[in-house]
């Protein structure tokens, strides 16, 4: 996928997202009463921050993947919030004929997020985190050493590659504690093409086997 077609997808979307959410926090300061201001961020008076650290699941090829990740930055009138976040994965180990060897594909990425929260005051409502930064992926081989009866993984047998990506979701946020938040959700990555290949020259994962849905847990401690 194109640079510019990613960025447009986050474009779109986060305009969206702050509309209806915009709209949301004008019912609810009175249903748009003439004398007020709405801001698109509902009370600006209130700043917070959180961190956040989050348990995914995702499929690459066809083969299973785990994700770990972690976010923070700071919330704004309760009803958006943007900062930074970073995620790992990996998926698991499967033989590659190929090769003769077990091997998976492991990279991570990171980059800047907006989160729209939309009626935030209720015990459970709705976040749309947007993602849109790049990352790095690469292929490592599980190789047995006889020197001392282990397995070790390889992190350098083929090159590293790099990728752009957009990643829309959805929460469905659970207020436990006042300072503490429990959400489940999904997600979409979109990332440009992936040119990750043997040393024959032939593609290890076709380039778009990145792009996919993910789902998974996230715990949020702050200041909401």
């Amino acid at each position: 996928m194109k640079k510019v077609n990613i960025y447009m997808i986050a474009a779109l979307l986060l305009a969206s997202i702050t509309s209806l959410n915009a709209q949301i926090i004008n019912n609810e300061r009175g249903n748009g009463s003439d004398d007020e201001i709405v801001t698109l961020v509902g009370n600006s008076n209130h700043i917070g921050g959180y961190g956040a650290f989050s348990m995914r699941y995702f499929k690459m090829d066809g083969i299973d993947g785990a994700m770990f990740g972690g976010r923070g930055g700071i919330v704004v009138g309760h009803g958006i919030a943007f900062g930074i976040t970073g995620t790992g994965f990996v998926t698991q180990p499967v033989y590659d004929p190929i090769i003769g060897e077990d091997a998976m594909v492991a990279g991570g990425y990171g980059g800047i997020y907006i989160e729209p929260i939309i009626l935030p005051k209720f015990p459970v409502h709705i976040a749309f985190p947007i993602t849109i930064g790049g990352g790095g992926i690469g292929y490592n081989i599980n190789r047995y050493n006889n020197n001392n009866n282990n397995y070790n993984w390889e992190d350098n047998w083929t090159d590293g590659r790099g990728f752009l990506l957009v990643e829309p979701g959805v929460e469905v946020e659970f207020n436990v504690m006042r300072f503490f938040r429990f959400a489940v959700g999904a997600s979409y990555k979109f990332t440009s093409d992936i040119d990750l290949r043997y040393e024959n020259n032939t593609l290890i994962i076709p380039r778009n086997a990145l792009n996919g849905a993910t789902v998974g847990v996230t715990f949020k401690f702050g200041s909401f």
